[in-house]
């Protein structure tokens, strides 16, 4: 799993310590490495986004499925 420390600081040109600069822990996804803000997913070792799962994983409309 993709756990790493991270803060929140956007590096403004000035700090006026407003505290994003705080280490904390955060998720991260195996194939985009963005931080994941909800729901981790689990797919075949990798802990991936809910975006990266869609793209990966083969899906459909429920709509789409049940057309005849």
């Amino acid at each position: 799993m993709a756990i790493k420390t991270t803060d929140d600081c956007c590096g403004c040109a000035e700090c006026i310590h407003c505290g994003r600069d705080k280490l904390r822990f955060g998720a991260f996804c195996d194939i985009c490495e963005e931080e994941i803000g909800d729901t981790v997913y689990f797919l075949d070792g990798l802990t991936v986004c809910r975006d990266c799962l869609l793209e990966t994983v083969q899906h459909q409309d429920v709509n789409d499925f049940l057309e005849v």
